[in-house]
């Protein structure tokens, strides 16, 4: 058998000993290599002879001219041109699996849109109300439906509003028809608490036309209790003063008004009802600061106690004080640092949180810790206490401020709060940020665009005690 020289296989490149002097390819290879010469031989071959017809094309791959006998084929067939052709086709496919993506994950949006709307229609009718239209409905939080109360008024809202926040017809509410859940709440308390003390709900002969939710006479007390929806800047046109106004007004009837919001009526109902209890003294245990000892009280300690105790919660403080009884903590009183400087008054102490524990009235408790405090004052050199008085919940005729000595230095009318999702938070957190103030709108434009909603309190007052 003769010897030939090693070659390259044409294909894969492998070395290889020939067998023939013509071989091109390695043994792996020579069934593709036969492959690739019968296609050669083919389009080498004249079909003149044969009668087919020769059909001068553009390739719409590369753009070259090509003949063929083929009156279907469209691609020359050249290696550039198939290398485009893979790369298109891979395209086309991946765009093709993302249309079907996109198709079936449309198929189950429409399903669950529709399980939804089963949902919204079986859970509004199980409260008297009837589902007219939901072709704006997009999901709970967004889109309205059109909705007809038991009294037929018909009435646009999202679902998570008639849901989540409880709201009902805006029409029955203007003309009183409706009370509220959280209203509910505090007439339950003096309806199986209090039966025996008259009280006066939706009361208008004492402010008219301005309604008192809840009206005692007995204590010349009210209580307006406020849906955050409903009490809100979108809601009806309420105005930024409405919370203030009225509180006025009841100061000139000589009528003390708490405000509560919806929130707190949830989250902290116990420590509301202490709250009213409080104002018309039938509080369950009475303590005399007198038998009391006077403790500075840890820091984790006071966090959990005005969290549970104060219907603020916590905030940041230097040092607490504590009255005790039997030993355990029945007062508190925190200070610290100024929080806001609005005028040059020396060196200040703030007076940050007061309460007792629920249900209990500390008498003199804030008496004696404030002395405590003055001395406390005095010992580091400082010119002023200073305090915050949020006017929703302060007896407006004795303020406990004035009765420790304090004085007014200043007060605000009114305080926006931001709310989302039946949580309530302070503006003063939601202020605009460095890269929100280059947008050139305002705080209220920002926070709507955010799915929050504004309400408005009924003011605070600043007190100053001067210690020269």
């Amino acid at each position: 058998m003769a010897n030939y020289k090693n070659k390259n296989c044409e294909l894969c490149g492998k070395e290889y000993t020939p067998t023939s002097p013509k071989q091109k390819y390695c043994l792996v290879c020579k069934d593709e290599g036969k492959k690739i010469a019968d296609r050669k031989r083919d389009r080498k071959r004249s079909r003149k002879k044969y009668n087919y017809k020769e059909y001068i094309c553009v390739c719409p791959c590369c753009g070259e001219e090509f003949i063929t006998h083929y009156s279907k084929k469209i691609y020359c067939g050249s290696d550039s041109c198939e290398v485009l052709r893979q790369k298109t086709n891979s395209i086309t496919a991946e765009l093709k699996r993302s249309l079907k993506r996109k198709k079936i994950r449309a198929e189950k949006r429409e399903l669950k849109k529709i399980e939804a709307l089963k949902y919204i229609k079986v859970f509004v009718e199980s409260y008297g109300y009837k589902v007219l239209d939901t072709h704006g409905y997009i999901n709970h939080h967004n889109g309205k439906i059109l909705l007809q109360c038991p009294e037929g008024h018909e009435w646009e809202t999202t679902f998570h509003n008639f849901k989540d926040c409880e709201n009902r017809c805006a029409i029955c509410y203007q003309q009183n028809n409706y009370v509220s859940k959280p209203e509910l709440k505090i007439r339950e308390l003096f309806e199986n608490k209090f039966p025996e003390i008259e009280v006066l709900y939706n009361d208008r002969s004492q402010i008219g036309p301005k309604e008192l939710d809840l009206f005692i006479p007995e204590y010349s007390l009210a209580i307006e209790v406020c849906g955050l929806y409903w009490h809100s800047d979108t809601a009806n046109g309420v105005h930024r003063r409405y919370h203030y106004d009225k509180m006025m007004a009841c100061e000139e009837k000589g009528i003390r008004l708490i405000t509560i919001f919806e929130d707190e009526l949830n989250n902290k109902f116990e420590l509301v009802c202490s709250r009213i209890k409080q104002a018309i003294g039938k509080v369950n245990v009475r303590v005399y600061a007198r038998k009391c000892e006077l403790k500075e009280v840890p820091s984790k300690v006071a966090k959990s106690f005005f969290n549970d105790n104060h219907i603020q919660g916590a905030c940041p403080a230097k040092n607490t004080l504590g009255l005790y009884y039997c030993d355990e903590l029945v007062a508190a009183m925190s200070v610290g640092g100024v929080t806001r400087n609005h005028a040059n008054l020396g060196k200040t102490l703030e007076l940050k949180r007061f309460c007792s524990i629920k249900g209990t009235a500390v008498v003199g408790g804030a008496s004696k810790l404030f002395k405590y405090v003055i001395n406390y004052a005095a010992d580091n050199n400082y010119d002023n206490i200073k305090s915050y008085c949020d006017m929703r919940y302060a007896n407006i005729f004795k303020p406990v401020y004035e009765l420790l000595g304090f004085e007014l230095f200043k007060f605000t009318k009114y305080t926006p709060h931001y709310f989302k999702s039946g949580v309530r938070y302070r503006n003063m957190s939601l202020r605009k940020t460095p890269e929100e103030r280059l947008t050139g709108k305002t705080e209220l434009e920002l926070r709507l665009a955010q799915g929050y909603n504004r309400i408005w309190d009924c003011g605070h007052r600043t007190y100053l005690y001067s210690l020269n």
